[in-house]
């Protein structure tokens, strides 16, 4: 009698796996044209991230802080990246098991803008939300695409606390994604209840964070005045933009003129368009990945082109970034300096300017001060790695050793280094 009981289960248990076979089964042929650029997509940020950079290594040592390794943080960074690292173990295989995460999210907020959008033609959508240079190539950063996958999901989501929720992961990802609260405002119909509702969810989201940091600083929002300090403040505004950089821009521009104005202008993808490159316009950081979020408008505007001759035109500009994958993905560029093996690095304090790649090795390493400051810290025993900052000729005397790629300054005294270091921009 238990043993029917027990195994009772089983036809049933069977029964559902394979009706959930079947429904993926039946959604990835429906849409394979969005599936298998995801799949390009997915397999390219796989490969970069298992290249050690200066983001990935930043928030695996933020992710090892929440954990209690307390070896290495800058409190300019948002925490979502860093907790994600935490959960995943804060190793460098945490980064790539990352960044494959932050890919299949992205994959269901891309699929929510299609279902959504109306659009038909899979093929255009799926290269340019997938394949197109700025969010192919430079989205993989840290936090850039956590904060656009969770940004095309709030906006997929009919719940205003759901999409308040999802709203508030984005922030968390990116801080400067608080200003697209604008693009909920006609999906909430401006009514105070909905508005409430979509509060409540960003602000649960924000309380443990805003708590870390009273508890930490005495400031609740000590982090977000870091970051708007260090990247809006000392950066200033208007900085140039690069030949590429324009390109991008006034290709989003064209497309979106080009498949109805009035249309696209209302649609949110559109409107997260069009505040992103805004914000790129006025930001002294000029970095292509801050136009990723151009893609996706991008690409429902030319999926959604019912005009002949530019349906052919996006239809062939998609076969073209579907061969730009497979050919860029060999052209990627990864920077990892290499660092000097001195034992004296190991033992005394260490300034450079490249210092966050440092502390792979196991090295608590610090920002390198200003010029002003370089005869003080190496009479004191610390030593200065200079990757990119030309030696002063006046501490030239200073050298210690040298290759094509470092030069060490220093002198025979050793100050011991630290056990841990908090970045602070301006309250240090």
């Amino acid at each position: 009698m238990w043993s029917q009981v027990q195994f009772l289960p089983l036809p049933f248990f069977r029964t559902g796996c394979s009706v959930l076979l079947e429904k993926v089964k039946n959604f990835a042929i429906s849409n394979k044209w969005l599936i298998i650029p995801f799949l390009i997509f997915l397999i390219l940020q796989i490969y970069q991230a298992a290249f050690p950079s200066w983001d990935s290594i930043t928030y695996i040592f933020q992710g090892k802080w929440f954990c209690g390794q307390e070896i290495y943080f800058e409190w300019l960074r948002p925490p979502l990246p860093g907790a994600t690292m935490c959960l995943l173990g804060a190793t460098e295989l945490s980064y790539i098991l990352s960044a494959a995460a932050a890919s299949i999210l992205y994959f269901i907020g891309a699929y929510m803008v299609f279902r959504d959008s109306g659009v038909k033609n899979q093929f255009v959508f799926g290269a340019f939300a997938f394949l197109f240079p700025t969010i192919l190539f430079y989205s993989n950063f840290g936090s850039d695409l956590f904060a656009i996958a969770f940004l095309l999901i709030a906006v997929g989501l009919k719940s205003p606390f759901s999409k308040g929720l999802a709203f508030g992961l984005a922030t968390l990802s990116r801080y400067n994604f608080l200003l697209y609260f604008i693009i909920f405002l006609p999906q909430l119909e401006l009514k105070p209840k909905k508005i409430l509702e979509f509060l409540a969810g960003l602000v649960l989201t924000w309380i443990p964070w805003v708590v870390y940091n009273y508890l930490a600083t005495g400031n609740a929002f000590f982090s977000v005045e870091e970051s708007l300090v260090l990247n809006v403040f000392q950066k200033g505004t208007l900085a140039m933009p690069g030949p590429m950089q324009i390109f991008f821009m006034l290709f989003f521009l064209a497309l979106f003129f080009a498949t109805g104005f009035s249309r696209n202008l209302k649609s949110a993808p559109n409107q997260l368009g069009l505040l992103a490159l805004v914000q790129f316009f006025v930001s002294g950081i000029k970095e292509n990945r801050f136009l990723a979020p151009l893609a996706i408008a991008q690409a429902q505007n030319a999926a959604g082109e019912k005009n002949p001759l530019l349906g052919k035109i996006f239809h062939g500009a998609a076969i073209l970034l579907f061969l730009h994958a497979i050919v860029g993905g060999y052209f990627i560029y990864t920077y990892s300096p290499q660092l000097p093996q001195e034992d004296s690095l190991r033992a005394c304090r260490v300034y450079s300017d490249d210092w966050v790649y440092f502390y792979r090795q196991g090295i608590v390493a610090e920002p390198l001060p200003g010029p002003e400051e370089f005869e003080k810290k190496i009479e004191g025993g610390s030593k200065i790695v200079l990757f990119h900052t030309p030696v002063p000729r006046e501490f030239e005397k200073y050298v210690l050793s040298s290759s094509e790629k470092y030069k060490i300054l220093g002198n025979d005294a050793c100050e011991l280094q630290l056990k841990s270091y908090e970045l602070k921009v301006w309250r240090g």
